[in-house]
């Protein structure tokens, strides 16, 4: 997904080169305006086609570089000059076609209604079902090998564990043709499974599971574990003829080898995840909450919002923080009227993807997140802060907020009560439950302001967070003017009582003078910095009070 609320449906490339690509890309909303379906192709783009909301995967003949196939909605289309122009293969009849035989571009299979899949010997035009799986959706594409016999795909379904979500994900496959009577179920795993073949040899298969990596030799019939990494897999590549995979991680692509230690690629999805937990001064998010406290005679309902603003950053231990700043206020209930507050500090660790807190006053992180985990992934902390025995990521699905396409990553957690919440790329903590003997909360975000744009309803009913309500924070502004001569102005801010010092460094880092060195109390200081007798050049000005210190530059000009 791209900022602009575009997707990248699918993708393939002609022969197996990157630089020969074609996709099918598109801008839609979920309130239905802004809508848009396009290919694009290496040497062309934006190449509009009917219908609007993708079906399955583009489709590649091996035999005929002209044919492309693309389900859409109900439909199914087609193109004989690689893309350009396309007709309508068959209307309405709900299949999604998820692979084209290497050996004959004629025999497709595809799902249809739960847990079906059929096959074509005509190009789209008439289909047959060869398999049906009860109470299963198919949710992966179908692979083939490329003598077109074995035949790969994942189903996920349903067995009401508590646990894990409820979700199974399974492989099933044909050792035939995809024929009728030759699919049976290969394995099975509670977290999401990913398939990669070796196009050197048909009757080896491979599939990733969590953080481990699976083989078969003879066609799925059985698979052996052969390599466990460090962190969960999200997509799964193998080279050909060699004992060397691609897989996909949270923090990025990585080169494993069965018999050597995995090492990173490249990372570009790092920035992705971290859009989970938006970070930045004057974010703003605004929670409703209600629930109930079971006490004789009765159930004793309440109601409260929260306000949580990003109000600053400074730096603690050496390593810069967000400072964040919450109120609670009660709506009803037996605290009607009653608000508290509290301020803490938020970090993300960018090559772990943790987020650590700091509670004000004290001087001690904990974590609070991680970015980096997949499904089926577990840890030991909660956003909240509550103390948790563990947390499980039970899924990662695409979802709309604020009408902004937007994906939203759950977590179960258990302790002595139940726990679970949310979180939803580009916007943070999404939700909340918190559940026990004797009561519940639920939480929900109804309102944010990122980056200064307004999302969803941020009308406050009891808080409110304005200008001078805000408390201080550190800060060190750039110094005006700048270019000067002789005479400049700095401010600086400082959130706590205690000894404060504002020097002056030249180029080489020699301290030249001192402005301040004194203990200040909590406030907003200017100071003047009379220059006269200084040479033109490059100098640093540096706050440092409490465990705070900021640098800036600035220029002299005679």
């Amino acid at each position: 997904m791209f900022e602009d609320g575009s997707y990248l449906y699918s993708y393939d490339f002609w022969n197996n080169d990157p630089s020969k690509y074609i996709f099918h890309n598109g801008y839609y909303t979920f309130c239905g305006t802004g809508a848009g379906s396009f290919i694009s192709r290496y040497d062309s783009s934006d190449i509009p086609i009917p219908f609007l909301l993708p079906n399955g995967p583009i489709l590649l003949s091996k035999l005929n570089p002209q044919k492309v196939y693309l389900s859409v909605e109900a439909n199914f289309i087609g193109s004989s000059n690689g893309g350009f122009d396309w007709d309508t293969v068959s209307a309405n009849n709900y299949v999604s076609y998820r692979a084209i035989s290497p050996i004959n571009d004629n025999h497709l299979f595809g799902f249809r209604n739960q847990g079906e899949i059929v096959k074509s010997l005509s190009g789209g035009t008439e289909e047959f079902p060869v398999a049906q799986f009860n109470n299963t959706y198919l949710i992966d594409k179908i692979n083939i090998t490329e003598n077109g016999k074995n035949l790969f795909t994942v189903a996920m379904d349903f067995d009401f564990d508590y646990f894990y979500n409820d979700r199974n994900f399974r492989i099933y496959a044909s050792n035939d043709f995809g024929n009728p009577f030759s699919w049976s179920e290969r394995a099975s795993s509670r977290t999401p499974i990913y398939i990669a073949l070796d196009k050197a040899n048909s009757d080896a298969v491979y599939y990733a599971s969590g953080h481990k990596i699976y083989q078969s030799l003879d066609g799925g019939t059985t698979f052996t574990l052969i390599k466990t990494v460090d962190k969960s897999i999200t997509g799964l590549h193998k080279k050909s003829g060699s004992n060397v995979f691609y897989i996909s991680t949270p923090s990025g692509i990585e080169e494993v080898s069965i018999d050597a230690a995995q090492s990173l690629v490249n990372n570009p999805n790092i920035t992705f995840y971290y859009n989970f937990y938006p970070l930045k001064v004057g974010n703003k998010w605004i929670y409703s909450a209600n629930g109930a406290n079971y006490l004789e005679p009765g159930i004793e309902p309440y109601s409260y919002e929260i306000v949580k603003s990003v109000i600053g950053d400074s730096i603690i231990n050496g390593k810069k923080f967000f400072k964040i700043y919450e109120t609670t206020k009660y709506l009803t209930g037996t605290y009607t009227g009653n608000s508290y507050s509290k301020t803490y500090f938020h970090r993300i660790d960018s090559s772990q993807g943790i987020v650590y807190q700091i509670d004000d006053g004290f001087n001690e992180e904990k974590k609070v997140e991680n970015l980096f985990l997949g499904v089926g992934d577990s840890s030991e902390y909660f956003p909240s802060g509550h103390y948790i025995n563990y947390s499980v990521v039970t899924s990662i699905t695409r979802q709309p907020k604020f009408n902004q396409a937007s994906f939203e990553r759950r977590s179960r957690c258990y302790s002595l009560g139940m726990y679970e919440y949310s979180l939803m790329w580009g916007f943070g903590i999404d939700s909340m439950f918190i559940g026990y003997d004797f009561g519940y909360t639920n939480i929900g975000l109804k309102g944010m302001v990122k980056n200064g744009i307004v999302y969803g309803d941020t009308t406050l009913v009891g808080v409110e967070i304005e200008g001078d309500n805000l408390p201080l924070q550190y800060s060190l502004s750039q110094n005006y003017p700048n270019p000067f001569n002789p005479i400049t102005t700095m401010t600086f801010q400082i959130e706590e009582n205690g000894f404060t010092s504002l020097k002056i460094y030249d180029l080489l880092g020699k301290e030249v003078t001192t402005l301040v060195n004194e203990e200040k109390q909590a406030g907003k200081y200017e100071v003047k910095f009379d220059a006269s007798s200084f040479s033109s050049g490059i100098y640093y000005y540096r706050l440092q009070s409490g465990g705070y210190f900021e640098t800036k530059k600035m220029i002299l000009l005679k």
